[in-house]
């Protein structure tokens, strides 16, 4: 399926649906291929590299292991299952980044410019294992509000972000 892009006025095959993808010979770098395409739509440097080194860190990363210690979630996904959540978001990215839902779009960006601030502010600690359960639990709310400790409260607000975006993923059938 071909999609117009208002923006660019190029047509680009990102769309895919989950029936088209399981007929391919190997359905990850089908997928792979069509996320990577999208980058050519975000328009900042800096943004554009973090989206390509997401991409490449999701598709390196477990999805059950990552929702196992981001939100202690029990269930076990198929890899049909997250194929089709994957399809899920690229289409979900495909109408952010094609401006036809500004809401998308706006949280796209707003979750670009988490992942710029994380890397400049945790430069050598992230790896990873940053979202490890013992790390998480180390830093917890109450103790950190009498540490006063800016690391530790950054730390805080970057694992409240991950397991909100995980339950957003789990809500809308997405893996962000």
């Amino acid at each position: 399926m071909t999609t117009l892009f208002k923006s660019a006025k190029v047509k680009l095959d990102t769309l895919i649906s989950f029936e088209e993808l399981i007929l391919k010979n190997n359905p990850s770098i089908c997928l792979y291929r069509r996320f990577y395409r999208l980058t050519k739509f975000i328009k900042s440097k800096q943004r554009r590299k973090i989206f390509i080194y997401l991409i490449r860190q999701r598709f390196n990363q477990d999805y059950n292991e990552r929702c196992e210690k981001v939100i202690q979630c029990s269930r076990s996904y198929t890899k049909d299952d997250i194929l089709h959540k994957s399809v899920n978001t690229l289409n979900y990215l495909n109408k952010a980044l094609s401006y036809t839902d500004k809401s998308s779009k706006s949280l796209l960006m707003n979750l670009l410019d988490v992942e710029i601030s994380k890397k400049k502010y945790f430069k050598s600690e992230l790896r990873k294992d940053i979202l490890i359960k013992e790390k998480f639990e180390k830093f917890d709310i109450h103790d950190i509000s009498k540490q006063k400790d800016s690391k530790a409260l950054s730390l805080t607000s970057y694992r409240d972000f991950e397991r909100t975006l995980m339950m957003l993923n789990e809500s809308s059938n997405l893996c962000l």
